[in-house]
């Protein structure tokens, strides 16, 4: 009975260092992450300024904290408060992103971190597409993860067809068509085979002669939408691919190449 009324008078007490612990460490655990957000923002103005020594206009990618940004009402806030603060130009607002495009003078770069609801900064620069980064920001290995990766689907590739042969698509499921018009009148050649203006046979959706610019188009639509190898896919890396070309190839009396489709044309001069 003795330990029982001790341990029940002791409890409150415990109970009592262990919140104000717990408060303490939490606390602490806020300081830290409000310091690594602050340092984030001075860490990349110092590598964009290490990186680009002599540029005395930049253009950047400013990341608002979607814990302090929470629509575009508190976007268009911290914008006006930046523009008031810093001389820079807003070169674009993203409608559904927490994200400012802005071009600065390298001289007020510092001033950047001070802003409030800026958590880090990025150089807004061109860069090449490449199908393994657009794969993630896409989310196509998200959905694989949840098991539709395209098995026993068709892509329809409706263009100027596809070279089957290339090893992206083996083992794939191939169906192939061509439709293509004809005509004297208005000296327009078929590119389906044997020049039919429908063609269901094999090879009816391989593309036009690669000496005319464009025909590789579809053979590139084909790979990233369904393309498959050992080392990168294509979004969906199971299905099959219906392969459909549907140019044709026309002569004016200017000898001017033009590739007609359902949607429009394009143009090529010889």
């Amino acid at each position: 009975m003795f330990f029982t009324q001790k341990a029940s008078m002791a409890s409150p007490i415990a109970r009592g260092v262990i919140y104000i612990d717990l408060f303490i460490l939490i606390l602490i655990v806020a300081i830290q992450f409000a310091d690594a957000g602050i340092n984030k923002c001075q860490l990349d103005i110092q590598a964009i300024k290490s990186r680009f020594p002599y540029q005395k206009k930049l253009r950047l990618i400013l990341e608002m904290n979607p814990l302090q940004v929470k629509n575009t009402k508190d976007i268009s806030s911290i914008v006006s408060q930046a523009t008031h603060k810093i001389p820079m130009r807003i070169t674009k607002q993203f409608q559904y992103s927490p994200l400012i495009s802005v071009e600065i003078d390298r001289a007020s770069l510092s001033e950047l971190a001070k802003l409030p609801g800026i958590q880090r900064i990025h150089i807004d620069e061109l860069s090449m597409p490449t199908l393994h980064e657009s794969i993630h920001q896409v989310g196509a290995d998200l959905s694989w993860n949840l098991g539709y990766t395209g098995q026993d689907q068709l892509v329809a590739i409706i263009d100027t067809g596809v070279d089957l042969t290339h090893e992206f698509f083996a083992d794939k499921k191939i169906v192939e068509a061509c439709f293509s018009s004809r005509s004297d009148g208005y000296d327009s050649q078929s590119l389906c085979p044997d020049g039919q203006e429908i063609s269901y046979v094999k090879n009816s959706a391989s593309p036009c002669s690669l000496d005319m610019k464009g025909c590789d188009h579809g053979t590139h639509v084909a790979g990233i939408s369904a393309g498959r190898n050992e080392e990168f896919s294509g979004v969906a890396r199971d299905a099959g691919i219906m392969a459909i070309q549907v140019f044709s190839k026309f002569y004016d009396t200017e000898k001017i190449i033009i590739f007609v489709n359902a949607w429009g044309k394009a143009r090529l001069v010889l």
